[in-house]
């Protein structure tokens, strides 16, 4: 018991005070003990006098008054100012039985041998008040280890919620609503969502003390009358709902629709709004209590205010990581859009010039390092300006897209890029091919578009539109430089097929 505690009893008495008067020496023995003491212990002045102290002391007290006694010798030895100290101790009787007692003890200055004289009042006058004391300790130290207990819960989740992935915070927030709710005698604890207008709401997390017994919330409910649930929440921070008969007409209402709501009913429920950007609704946090047994107590209720605004912080925090996870999927969307615009041409949706730069560079690369082969397919359409000048731009573009889809249509395997190198050339990369299956896919390109029958331009003096091919593969037997040496001798392998007469395939005389 604390030292202030019991003189704030003492002192709030009317009764006199003072229940023994014992007088020390130095070491402890007793020389002088009066008639109250001798009622208050049970021994007879001449039994007692010249005994020490510690008879009249509870066992752990005796073992520590020889270490008080000399420090207070040693006090007054070496300080002017009285003694005046005061103790609560328990005694014992000469029978046996413990006595709690309040002293104060003083120096006697007036002999040269150091007295210490002890008043002694005997504390079971004011047992109902120390009861009282002592059972508001214990609930003290009840709801700090209760605190204790609490805020380790609280951690826990708090860093969970704080750190897990998204697709597992709704897990980890049905973890943290069960540990609260067993912890502060909750049946069911939940966090619901709404639309805009309150009309509809839906379950987020849920907790149920008892998943046999205790009904779930349906995946989508109507919320009727929902102006007097906003209307309440305009008012205060948490709706208390509970069906006394104390309650006003407005708290009977929400008590009635709370229940029609729950899945379950309740006996009393503690709703908190969790509010959006613009202080409207967007869901709430309750905590309902189904079982009369199940009732917490103020302190645990005080400690629930605290993790409701808790839960209702990750909540956000979460909301929040949601939508700027949205922004950044439309991002990496959009960036993935432009990426494509960028290596795509816009007309015929091949890949552009950019592209074609990119994969014949990763290929060659590729034919080095692994010491194996890149065939370069460099493709012109033949007698274009005659296609465009006789039908026009419009439907020479068109026409190009026509050549798209043949070249997409015969090169399709995995690792071959048919791209548009630029107006009406084309260059096709074949990875890891021999010069004889090069010679046939490029063969049947000729022949593909042939097929195709777009009619040419009477100019042309060509019924159907046709392309010629320059060819040039990389080999380490006939290895080139660079893929601009590559690019150079498939380009020169071209014209020597357009020189001889068009509608036809080429090998370069350089490489292999």
């Amino acid at each position: 018991m604390k030292q202030d505690e019991v003189e704030s009893i003492l002192s709030s008495t009317p009764e006199p005070n003072i229940d023994g008067i014992i007088v020390i020496d130095k070491n402890g023995l007793i020389l002088a003990f009066d008639n109250a003491a001798e009622s208050l212990f049970g021994y007879q002045n001449e039994e007692i006098i010249g005994q020490p102290l510690t008879l009249l002391m509870s066992q752990p007290q005796a073992k520590e008054h020889p270490v008080y006694i000399t420090q207070a010798v040693k006090d007054k030895k070496t300080s002017s100012h009285s003694l005046n100290a005061k103790r609560t101790i328990i005694g014992q009787h000469k029978q046996g039985h413990l006595i709690p007692l309040a002293i104060t003890v003083s120096a006697d200055p007036s002999d040269a041998n150091i007295r210490f004289t002890g008043v002694i009042q005997d504390l079971r006058k004011h047992e109902d008040r120390l009861t009282q004391i002592s059972q508001g300790f214990n609930r003290t130290t009840q709801d700090l280890n209760q605190r204790i207990q609490f805020d380790a819960i609280l951690n826990k989740h708090s860093n969970r919620l704080l750190s897990c992935h998204e697709d597992d915070f709704v897990p980890a927030m049905e973890d943290a609503l069960q540990n609260i709710g067993e912890f502060l005698s909750f049946d069911h604890c939940f966090i619901l969502k709404f639309n805009e207008n309150l009309s509809e709401g839906i379950p987020w997390a849920e907790w149920r003390r008892s998943v046999s017994l205790i009904k779930p919330f349906p995946n989508r409910f109507k919320i009727p009358n929902s102006h007097v649930f906003l209307e309440a929440y305009s008012k205060t921070e948490t709706l208390i709902l509970t069906g006394g008969k104390d309650q006003s007409e407005e708290g009977l209402t929400l008590f009635k629709l709370g229940n029609a709501l729950s899945p379950n009913g309740f006996i009393s429920s503690r709703i908190t709004p969790i509010l959006n950007e613009k202080d409207v609704p967007a869901g709430c946090i309750g905590f309902s209590i189904l079982d009369r047994a199940h009732q917490p107590s103020e302190s645990q209720i005080a400690l629930l205010n605290t993790v409701t605004q808790l839960l209702i912080n990750a909540w956000g925090c979460h909301q929040l990581i949601l939508k700027s996870n949205k922004t950044e999927q439309k991002l990496r969307n959009a960036n993935k859009i432009l990426s494509q615009q960028a290596l795509n041409d816009a007309l015929t949706s091949l890949p552009n010039r950019r592209a074609f730069d990119h994969g014949l560079s990763q290929e060659f690369d590729r034919a080095q390092r692994h010491k194996g082969s890149v065939c370069l397919l460099m493709c012109d359409i033949d007698y274009f300006k005659h296609y465009n000048d006789y039908f026009g731009h419009t439907k020479g573009d068109y026409c190009l897209q026509q050549v798209a889809e043949v070249l997409q249509q015969t090169f399709n395997r995995a690792g071959e890029l048919s791209t548009r190198y630029g107006g009406e050339e084309f260059a096709v990369i074949l990875p890891a091919i021999s010069h004889q299956e090069a010679t046939e896919q490029a063969q049947r390109l000729l022949n593909n578009l042939l097929a195709a029958e777009i009619p040419h331009a009477p100019s042309s003096k060509q019924a159907y539109l046709t392309m010629s091919i320059g060819i040039a593969r990389y080999s380490p037997s006939q290895p080139f430089e660079s893929t601009k040496a590559l690019i150079n001798a498939a380009d020169k392998a071209l014209y020597f097929a357009k020189d001889n007469g068009r509608n036809q395939l080429a090998w370069t005389t350089e490489g292999g």
